[in-house]
């Protein structure tokens, strides 16, 4: 795990006392190619080449994990937050709670909307 800490004057930061927010997020990177190092050694296992290509992303954690659908997840974490309006409908219409109920539905558990609906 790598942490990086900087301290900066919050007025250097926020522009102006109605839009106090500060955020931040990070990527992580990969080589485009990889392929199996011929002679390979434990401290050379592959060779890795081509630019890098972001593969994921972090800034609110597990969005990806619990909010982004499958289909959807590549795409996201190969996004940047600016792009995020792509992504509103599964958060307006999340798929967990959906799940907890297929899962868990023998048990009674149900998904929000169907709880308010009783």
């Amino acid at each position: 795990m790598t942490s990086l800490a900087i301290e900066v004057p919050t007025s250097c930061l926020v522009k102006d006392d109605t839009h106090p927010i500060i955020a931040g997020w990070t990527t992580a990177s990969m080589r485009q190619a990889r392929v199996l190092n011929p002679t390979a050694t434990f401290k050379n296992p592959s060779r890795e080449g081509g630019p890098w290509v972001q593969v994921s992303r972090l800034g609110m954690p597990l969005v990806n994990e619990i909010v982004i659908g499958i289909k959807d997840k590549d795409k996201f974490n190969g996004s940047e937050p600016k792009n995020d309006g792509q992504f509103a409908d599964y958060v307006t219409n999340p798929s967990l709670p959906i799940l907890v109920e297929l899962v868990y539905g023998a048990t009674g558990a149900l998904a929000a909307d169907r709880v308010s609906s009783r």
